[in-house]
Protein backbone atom coordinates (compact mmCIF):
# COMPACT_ATOMS: atom_id res chain seq x y z
CA UNK A 1 0.00 0.00 0.00
CA UNK A 2 0.72 3.88 -0.27
CA UNK A 3 1.93 5.69 2.69
CA UNK A 4 -0.87 7.48 4.86
CA UNK A 5 -0.12 10.75 6.82
CA UNK A 6 2.97 11.74 8.12
CA UNK A 7 2.44 11.70 12.07
CA UNK A 8 6.15 12.45 12.55
CA UNK A 9 9.59 13.68 11.49
CA UNK A 10 12.81 12.85 13.15
CA UNK A 11 16.80 13.13 12.13
CA UNK A 12 16.44 9.91 11.20
CA UNK A 13 13.37 8.54 10.37
CA UNK A 14 9.76 9.50 9.63
CA UNK A 15 6.33 8.13 10.71
CA UNK A 16 3.40 7.45 8.84
CA UNK A 17 0.06 5.91 8.96
CA UNK A 18 0.13 2.62 7.59
CA UNK A 19 -3.04 -0.26 6.57
CA UNK A 20 -5.30 -1.89 9.45
CA UNK A 21 -4.71 1.06 12.05
CA UNK A 22 -0.74 0.66 11.95
CA UNK A 23 2.19 3.22 11.50
CA UNK A 24 5.05 2.65 9.35
CA UNK A 25 8.69 4.00 11.22
CA UNK A 26 10.87 4.59 7.92
CA UNK A 27 14.05 5.64 7.68
CA UNK A 28 15.28 8.51 5.55
CA UNK A 29 17.14 7.64 2.21
CA UNK A 30 21.02 7.33 3.16
CA UNK A 31 20.53 5.81 6.61
CA UNK A 32 22.20 2.25 6.22
CA UNK A 33 19.73 -0.31 6.13
CA UNK A 34 21.26 -2.40 9.03
CA UNK A 35 19.67 0.30 11.39
CA UNK A 36 15.88 -1.16 10.76
CA UNK A 37 17.11 -4.46 11.09
CA UNK A 38 18.53 -3.86 14.57
CA UNK A 39 15.73 -1.48 16.10
CA UNK A 40 13.68 -4.49 14.23
CA UNK A 41 15.76 -6.88 16.51
CA UNK A 42 15.25 -5.09 20.00
CA UNK A 43 11.69 -3.80 19.51
CA UNK A 44 11.15 -8.36 19.55
CA UNK A 45 13.00 -8.88 22.03
CA UNK A 46 11.14 -6.54 24.49
CA UNK A 47 8.06 -7.55 23.61
CA UNK A 48 8.78 -11.07 24.28
CA UNK A 49 10.66 -10.40 27.46
CA UNK A 50 6.43 -9.07 28.71
CA UNK A 51 7.86 -5.35 28.44
CA UNK A 52 4.67 -2.78 28.10
CA UNK A 53 6.10 -1.37 24.49
CA UNK A 54 4.66 -1.28 21.12
CA UNK A 55 4.54 -4.20 19.23
CA UNK A 56 6.98 -4.20 16.06
CA UNK A 57 4.86 -6.65 13.10
CA UNK A 58 7.55 -6.65 10.01
CA UNK A 59 10.38 -4.87 8.38
CA UNK A 60 9.47 -3.51 4.99
CA UNK A 61 11.39 -1.85 2.10
CA UNK A 62 9.91 0.88 0.31
CA UNK A 63 11.42 3.32 -2.66
CA UNK A 64 14.75 2.02 -1.48
CA UNK A 65 14.04 2.97 2.36
CA UNK A 66 13.96 0.59 5.10
CA UNK A 67 11.47 0.39 7.66
CA UNK A 68 9.32 -1.31 10.54
CA UNK A 69 5.73 -1.53 10.70
CA UNK A 70 4.61 -1.43 14.64
CA UNK A 71 1.09 -1.00 16.43
CA UNK A 72 -0.09 2.68 16.65
CA UNK A 73 -0.31 4.11 20.23
CA UNK A 74 -3.14 6.36 20.45
CA UNK A 75 -1.98 8.81 23.73
CA UNK A 76 0.10 11.46 24.97
CA UNK A 77 3.64 11.96 26.17
CA UNK A 78 4.29 12.35 29.93
CA UNK A 79 6.64 15.29 29.16
CA UNK A 80 3.25 17.34 27.56
CA UNK A 81 1.42 16.12 31.10
CA UNK A 82 4.44 17.95 32.66
CA UNK A 83 4.60 20.97 30.64
CA UNK A 84 0.71 21.88 30.95
CA UNK A 85 0.24 21.15 34.41
CA UNK A 86 3.21 21.06 36.55
CA UNK A 87 0.58 20.71 39.78
CA UNK A 88 0.47 17.10 38.84
CA UNK A 89 4.03 16.82 38.48
CA UNK A 90 4.92 14.13 41.40
CA UNK A 91 1.83 11.96 40.34
CA UNK A 92 3.37 11.65 36.77
CA UNK A 93 6.78 11.00 38.01
CA UNK A 94 5.19 8.38 40.45
CA UNK A 95 3.90 6.92 37.50
CA UNK A 96 7.11 6.65 35.44
CA UNK A 97 9.16 4.94 38.31
CA UNK A 98 6.08 2.66 38.72
CA UNK A 99 6.71 1.92 34.79
CA UNK A 100 10.42 1.48 35.36
CA UNK A 101 10.03 -0.61 37.99
CA UNK A 102 7.66 -2.71 35.76
CA UNK A 103 10.31 -2.83 33.29
CA UNK A 104 12.92 -4.41 35.39
CA UNK A 105 10.95 -7.07 36.28
CA UNK A 106 10.98 -8.25 32.82
CA UNK A 107 14.19 -10.71 32.20
CA UNK A 108 15.98 -10.81 29.00
CA UNK A 109 15.83 -14.78 27.44
CA UNK A 110 19.55 -16.47 26.70
CA UNK A 111 18.41 -15.92 23.11
CA UNK A 112 17.78 -12.40 23.20
CA UNK A 113 19.39 -10.34 20.61
CA UNK A 114 19.54 -7.23 23.46
CA UNK A 115 23.16 -6.44 23.78
CA UNK A 116 24.63 -6.84 27.60
CA UNK A 117 24.74 -3.35 28.67
CA UNK A 118 28.70 -3.34 29.79
CA UNK A 119 29.53 -4.04 26.94
CA UNK A 120 27.34 -1.39 25.51
CA UNK A 121 28.66 1.35 28.20
CA UNK A 122 32.20 0.39 27.13
CA UNK A 123 32.11 0.91 23.64
CA UNK A 124 30.66 4.37 24.40
CA UNK A 125 33.28 5.49 27.12
CA UNK A 126 35.83 4.46 24.71
CA UNK A 127 34.26 7.03 22.15
CA UNK A 128 34.43 9.34 24.55
CA UNK A 129 38.06 8.84 25.00
CA UNK A 130 38.82 12.85 23.35
CA UNK A 131 37.40 14.23 26.53
CA UNK A 132 38.03 11.65 29.03
CA UNK A 133 41.87 12.42 27.86
CA UNK A 134 43.22 9.11 29.68
CA UNK A 135 40.76 8.38 32.25
CA UNK A 136 38.90 6.14 29.73
CA UNK A 137 40.69 2.52 31.13
CA UNK A 138 40.35 3.31 34.61
CA UNK A 139 36.27 4.00 34.28
CA UNK A 140 36.27 0.57 32.01
CA UNK A 141 37.87 -1.05 34.92
CA UNK A 142 34.95 0.52 37.62
CA UNK A 143 32.52 -0.99 35.09
CA UNK A 144 33.51 -4.47 34.88
CA UNK A 145 33.57 -4.18 38.98
CA UNK A 146 30.01 -3.09 39.05
CA UNK A 147 28.81 -5.63 36.48
CA UNK A 148 29.99 -8.20 38.94
CA UNK A 149 29.13 -7.10 41.61
CA UNK A 150 25.44 -6.68 40.50
CA UNK A 151 22.22 -8.47 39.36
CA UNK A 152 22.24 -8.60 35.52
CA UNK A 153 20.01 -9.69 32.88
CA UNK A 154 17.01 -7.67 33.21
CA UNK A 155 15.46 -5.30 30.45
CA UNK A 156 16.48 -2.25 30.56
CA UNK A 157 15.67 0.81 28.61
CA UNK A 158 18.94 3.03 28.54
CA UNK A 159 17.19 6.11 28.29
CA UNK A 160 13.70 6.41 30.17
CA UNK A 161 12.85 9.37 30.76
CA UNK A 162 8.95 11.88 30.49
CA UNK A 163 9.11 12.20 26.48
CA UNK A 164 9.99 8.19 26.29
CA UNK A 165 6.07 7.23 27.77
CA UNK A 166 3.37 7.56 26.02
CA UNK A 167 -0.24 7.26 27.84
CA UNK A 168 -2.86 5.37 26.23
CA UNK A 169 -5.75 3.76 27.14
CA UNK A 170 -4.87 1.12 28.28
CA UNK A 171 -1.84 2.33 30.68
CA UNK A 172 1.59 3.78 30.14
CA UNK A 173 3.94 2.06 27.02
CA UNK A 174 7.35 3.25 26.68
CA UNK A 175 8.84 4.32 23.24
CA UNK A 176 12.33 4.37 22.12
CA UNK A 177 14.44 1.59 22.68
CA UNK A 178 17.41 2.07 20.26
CA UNK A 179 19.37 1.68 23.85
CA UNK A 180 18.01 -0.92 25.52
CA UNK A 181 19.72 -3.94 26.89
CA UNK A 182 20.18 -6.49 29.09
CA UNK A 183 22.04 -5.82 32.64
CA UNK A 184 21.66 -4.22 35.87
CA UNK A 185 18.68 -2.11 36.83
CA UNK A 186 20.21 0.38 39.19
CA UNK A 187 22.70 1.30 36.01
CA UNK A 188 19.21 2.21 34.30
CA UNK A 189 17.95 4.06 37.60
CA UNK A 190 21.26 5.67 37.40
CA UNK A 191 20.92 7.09 33.48
CA UNK A 192 17.19 8.23 34.45
CA UNK A 193 17.96 10.04 37.86
CA UNK A 194 21.06 11.49 35.61
CA UNK A 195 18.90 12.90 33.00
CA UNK A 196 16.46 14.74 35.48
CA UNK A 197 19.63 16.17 37.51
CA UNK A 198 21.51 17.59 34.42
CA UNK A 199 22.08 21.13 33.99
CA UNK A 200 21.14 20.94 30.23
CA UNK A 201 17.71 23.26 29.77
CA UNK A 202 16.22 23.90 26.43
CA UNK A 203 16.19 27.78 25.03
CA UNK A 204 12.58 29.51 25.84
CA UNK A 205 11.84 27.48 28.61
CA UNK A 206 8.21 29.18 29.55
CA UNK A 207 9.06 28.06 33.74
CA UNK A 208 11.29 30.53 35.55
CA UNK A 209 14.65 31.08 36.70
CA UNK A 210 17.56 28.13 35.93
CA UNK A 211 17.56 28.31 39.65
CA UNK A 212 14.27 27.45 39.73
CA UNK A 213 13.66 24.45 36.87
CA UNK A 214 17.07 23.06 38.74
CA UNK A 215 15.20 22.74 41.91
CA UNK A 216 12.39 21.51 40.07
CA UNK A 217 13.89 18.71 38.27
CA UNK A 218 15.83 17.64 41.47
CA UNK A 219 12.72 17.47 43.65
CA UNK A 220 10.86 15.38 40.40
CA UNK A 221 14.37 13.27 40.61
CA UNK A 222 14.08 12.39 44.45
CA UNK A 223 10.36 11.95 44.07
CA UNK A 224 11.45 9.43 41.21
CA UNK A 225 13.89 7.46 43.27
CA UNK A 226 12.17 7.12 46.23
CA UNK A 227 8.55 5.84 44.70
CA UNK A 228 10.74 3.51 42.80
CA UNK A 229 12.49 2.05 46.07
CA UNK A 230 8.70 2.01 47.54
CA UNK A 231 8.33 -0.68 45.10
CA UNK A 232 11.71 -2.33 44.13
CA UNK A 233 14.30 -3.04 46.02
CA UNK A 234 17.45 -0.69 45.64
CA UNK A 235 20.87 -0.21 47.17
CA UNK A 236 21.44 3.83 46.46
CA UNK A 237 24.77 3.17 47.06
CA UNK A 238 25.01 1.15 44.21
CA UNK A 239 22.74 3.79 42.13
CA UNK A 240 25.71 6.15 43.07
CA UNK A 241 28.13 4.14 41.71
CA UNK A 242 26.91 3.33 38.56
CA UNK A 243 26.10 7.17 38.25
CA UNK A 244 29.98 7.02 36.90
CA UNK A 245 30.26 4.83 33.82
CA UNK A 246 26.86 6.62 32.78
CA UNK A 247 28.22 9.57 32.87
CA UNK A 248 31.43 9.09 30.89
CA UNK A 249 29.19 7.17 28.67
CA UNK A 250 27.03 10.14 28.16
CA UNK A 251 29.60 12.47 27.09
CA UNK A 252 29.63 11.34 23.55
CA UNK A 253 26.24 12.19 23.22
CA UNK A 254 27.34 15.93 23.70
CA UNK A 255 24.35 17.42 25.44
CA UNK A 256 25.28 21.02 25.68
CA UNK A 257 25.79 22.28 29.11
CA UNK A 258 26.83 18.87 30.22
CA UNK A 259 30.45 18.23 29.48
CA UNK A 260 31.84 20.07 32.59
CA UNK A 261 29.43 18.81 34.88
CA UNK A 262 29.52 14.66 34.00
CA UNK A 263 33.98 15.41 34.51
CA UNK A 264 33.21 16.94 37.61
CA UNK A 265 30.91 14.13 39.05
CA UNK A 266 33.48 11.45 37.40
CA UNK A 267 36.93 13.10 38.75
CA UNK A 268 35.40 13.32 42.57
CA UNK A 269 34.21 9.17 41.89
CA UNK A 270 37.97 8.65 40.53
CA UNK A 271 39.70 10.95 43.63
CA UNK A 272 37.89 9.13 46.44
CA UNK A 273 38.65 5.46 44.73
CA UNK A 274 42.34 6.55 44.41
CA UNK A 275 42.25 7.44 48.31
CA UNK A 276 40.26 4.35 49.43
CA UNK A 277 37.28 6.45 50.19
CA UNK A 278 35.25 4.05 47.71
CA UNK A 279 35.31 0.50 48.51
Amino acid sequence: MGLGELLGKGMTAEVYAWENGLVVKLYLAGIPSDWAGYEWKIARSIVDAGVPAPVAYELVELEARTGIVYERLIGHSLLNELLSDLTGAEQVVREMAELHAAIHRCKASSDSDLPRQAERLEREIRESRDVLQGREEELVEVLGELEAASLNGYVCHGDLHPDNIIRTAEGLRAIDWMNASSGAPHCDIARTSLMFLSPYLPDGSPFGSQEHIMAFKKQMNGVYLEHYGSIMEVDQVMIEKWFIPVAAARLRENVPGEQQWLLSIIDKFLAERNTGQHL
